[in-house]
């Protein structure tokens, strides 16, 4: 079937220079350039199978020493005109790309392509777990799930495991006794499930909605929630296969063995 795929790979990548605090981000060592340089090269050194094509969105100008080593590279830069990065993030679902695929790998830049990763292309998404399924206490999950209509099926799995990453990566536990709360750095999509499922996430008021939380909640507020509406649209899914969007700070990578990571 990978000879009728067209992958395209959409990075968030918005400078930040100021290296102020954005929600839902973390701040680290490298720069956002050094880390999408260091992603891009990896992509092309290991892909070799998938067609694929490679876009960057972002809301804030380049500076001319970045925008000088992204103009020397085939990537396509897809400015947004907005004020949140959360809101570019959010486009990646919708955004028109230069060349039409059959899906999108919604990406960041702090990632790398060690090989080949073995997605399954038959499924609406793929995703990876989050570290942990109680960062919510259930009086809050509750009011999630009132305020976005989603049916609370979950809940009777929301305190079994707290470490989802390691239950499905390591312990190898089914899908379907894990809470569905996926780390966002990564999706898989197919094309026309990632617009359909984009109408359901512009159809709320996200910022109107997070006030109504306590500060505590709001950096995985939006973890939380996507996995839940992607799941309220679909029953077609499958988590990524162990080893893809591996979370080093979650568990030994030399236990886990490095060999295995993709």
């Amino acid at each position: 079937m990978s000879n009728n795929i067209f992958l395209n790979i959409i990075v968030l990548f918005s400078p930040n220079y100021e290296k102020t605090n954005q929600l839902g981000c973390v701040t680290k060592n490298i720069s956002l350039i050094n880390q999408f340089i260091a992603f891009y090269r990896s992509i092309k050194k290991n892909i070799k199978n998938i067609k694929y094509d490679i876009s960057i969105v972002h809301h804030k100008d380049f500076n001319m020493k970045d925008l000088s080593k992204l103009n020397s590279i085939d990537v396509n830069l897809i400015k947004f005109d907005c004020d949140k990065i959360e809101d570019v993030a959010l486009s990646r679902y919708n955004v028109d790309t230069r060349i039409k695929g059959t899906h999108r790998l919604i990406a960041e830049t702090d990632m790398l392509f060690l090989k080949e990763p073995n997605f399954n292309w038959n499924v609406d998404f793929q995703k990876m777990y989050a570290g942990t399924s109680n960062t919510f206490p259930i009086c809050i999950m509750n009011k999630i799930y009132k305020i976005f209509n989603i049916k609370n099926k979950y809940i009777k799995n929301y305190n079994i495991n707290r470490d989802l990453f390691v239950s499905y990566n390591v312990k190898k536990i089914n899908k379907k006794y894990l809470f569905p709360h996926f780390n966002n750095g990564l999706t898989l999509v197919k094309e026309e499930y990632s617009k359909k499922f984009y109408k359901k996430l512009i159809s709320f008021d996200f910022e109107k909605i997070r006030i109504s939380f306590n500060k505590e909640y709001h950096h995985h507020f939006m973890q939380i929630i996507i996995g839940l509406l992607q799941l309220e649209l679909t029953d077609n899914w499958e988590p990524f296969e162990p080893g893809i969007n591996y979370l080093l700070k979650v568990y030994n990578c030399n236990k886990f063995g490095k060999d295995n990571i993709s």
